[in-house]
């Protein structure tokens, strides 16, 4: 543990020959399996499952008519008031519709960042802490970007 904790590559190497390693080494092979996995399977979940839940609950929300989208002085008073999501009056097939339209251009722009914020993270930065940095720095600027697609 604290060969790992002081990044001591020549002790991890002695107490992996020994058989003493809780937890092994990076394995390149596997790292790949899993990004790839991820980039695929993982992506194209994830984008699916914000496009439907995003483009249900614009649906499921009532608006008074005249009423601009976004009002953010009565933001919270609109979603505490009751009825004011209702999925009864969802179009499901039309929300599937605008889910699979987008679909690809969302995977494509998430393959623009995360395969480099991965490679960056297993690379160049060595701890934990820094690693979680620069996946939130890249979550905040993933995020406005699918809010900003959201709010189309």
């Amino acid at each position: 543990m604290r060969s790992a904790a002081a990044d001591d590559d020549k002790q991890l190497d002695k107490v992996a020959k020994e058989g003493k390693l809780v937890e092994p080494k990076l394995n390149i092979t596997n790292t790949i399996i899993k990004l790839f996995l991820d980039q695929t399977i993982g992506a194209a979940a994830n984008t699916f499952l914000f496009s439907l839940f995003m483009h249900s609950i614009q649906a499921a929300m009532s608006r008074p008519l005249g009423t601009p989208l976004s009002n953010p002085d009565k933001s919270l008073q609109y979603l505490l008031a009751w009825g004011s999501i209702d999925y009864g009056r969802v179009d499901w097939s039309r929300v599937v519709t605008s889910s699979q339209n987008e679909f690809f251009a969302i995977l494509v722009a998430g393959w623009k960042l995360w395969p480099f914020v991965s490679l960056i993270n297993f690379a160049f930065v060595n701890t934990i802490e820094g690693r979680n940095l620069v996946a939130s720095l890249a979550g905040v600027a993933w995020g406005v970007y699918m809010s900003l697609l959201a709010a189309r």
